[in-house]
């Protein structure tokens, strides 16, 4: 079931950010994908904040042989008549980043689960590890 936004919780807000949830096999229709969609056109429309913000990815503005990133496409057809200015942020990276910093942080707090996990990480023969702020 599609939880539903409320159109109450934009009230007095000065923009609104909006991500698709990953669906990693979606239908060959991408109903999920729809149905959030639909559910967020419906509440900006009745809301309009002063911006929007979408995650994208860099190639969701084409229509056709995206396969993971049609779901973005989507969002950004789906956002095409609302009244608030909307900016897509077509990132090409966010994931490779998260998951190495995730990673990172992980090899050092538990190397070995990370190895039997991922195999082993190409840093784990360094002998020193880096410090917190340089992971991201």
């Amino acid at each position: 079931m599609t939880r539903q936004p409320s159109a109450q919780a934009l009230d007095g807000v000065e923009g609104a950010f909006v991500m698709v949830p990953s669906v990693w096999a979606p239908s060959p229709d991408y109903k999920e994908a729809k149905a959030v969609i639909a559910n967020y056109v419906e509440a900006l429309t009745k809301a309009t904040p002063p911006q929007v913000v979408a995650l994208s990815s860099m190639g969701a503005n084409r229509t056709s042989g995206l396969r993971m990133i049609t779901a973005l496409s989507l969002l950004e057809q789906g956002f095409r008549d609302l009244k608030s200015p909307v900016a897509f942020v077509r990132a090409g990276g966010f994931w490779k980043i998260s998951f190495t910093a995730c990673t990172l942080r992980r090899a050092e707090c538990c190397p070995s689960t990370t190895a039997r996990a991922i195999g082993k990480p190409p840093w784990s023969r360094q002998t020193t590890s880096a410090p917190e702020s340089q992971l991201f």
